[in-house]
């Protein structure tokens, strides 16, 4: 999963690999509701700049490249990023959010641009339903423009057209996922690097979440410039209560 990515929001993960081309984010609504973006330029930035596979990735890419589109699942895993990253070093240059609220089987063929990737992410309590219907409709379209797109949701039961593009991603190692965030924020910091390495990172076990890792790393950075106690610190990834630190600005 991409390195910032706000602690509070499930979008997170870190960089590994450089990224060379240009994307935006289409901020303007179709005139029919059916393009949506949410997305700003700092998540962006963090997918193109800052990012740690989660388990699977390898196999997601294989799959996006094969049939152009690809279910993500895995909650906790950083997969809202990582769709976004399968988009963005795809070349395309522009992502466009297909809105959540909307079955896939209603997009329309006029709705889609070629060359452009596309993310339609249901996810939590009411999300829209997948459907056999609804994936064989859009992969037509997305194959048909050569666009691509991402389908995050949070459990599909087996569907015959869904199988074989479904990817459970898992999170990467918490520890990883801290050192690339420091690495990016302050690199060459030896005092940061200690105090990650002999105090927060005790509090992080495999399976975290990278918004728990990368809060961790912000934590070390505070510590570290003696704007935060390491008592405080230790108490927010223990108990989740936020110290009064704030976050790191970046």
């Amino acid at each position: 999963m991409t390195t910032t990515n706000h602690a509070e929001a499930e979008m997170d993960g870190l960089q590994a690999r450089e990224f060379h081309g240009s994307v935006t984010i289409d901020q303007e609504p179709h005139e029919n509701g059916v393009r949506h973006s949410t997305a700003g330029e700092t998540e962006l930035a963090d997918v193109r700049d800052r990012f740690i596979d989660p388990i699977g990735m390898g196999h997601a890419r294989r799959v996006i490249g094969n049939r152009a589109v690809v279910v993500l699942q895995g909650v906790g895993s950083g997969r809202g990023t990582a769709a976004l990253r399968l988009l963005v070093e795809s070349g395309y240059e522009k992502v466009v959010r297909l809105d959540p609220a909307r079955r896939l089987c209603t997009v329309k063929a006029d709705d889609l641009r070629e060359r452009e990737g596309y993310l339609w992410e249901s996810t939590g309590p009411g999300s829209t339903a997948l459907t056999d219907s609804d994936f064989d409709h859009i992969c037509r379209l997305i194959q048909d423009k050569k666009a691509r797109l991402v389908i995050v949701v949070d459990r599909v039961v087996r569907l015959a057209a869904v199988s074989g593009a479904i990817i459970e991603l898992s999170p990467p190692h918490p520890g990883t996922v801290a050192q690339a965030f420091i690495a990016a924020s302050r690199p060459h910091d030896q005092d940061v690097a200690a105090t990650l390495e002999c105090g927060m990172a005790k509090y992080l076990n495999p399976g975290d979440p990278p918004r728990k890792a990368i809060r961790a790393a912000e934590l070390a950075i505070l510590v570290a410039d003696g704007e935060l106690a390491e008592e405080e610190a230790s108490r927010e990834l223990t108990t989740g209560e936020s110290c009064p630190g704030g976050r790191v600005h970046r």
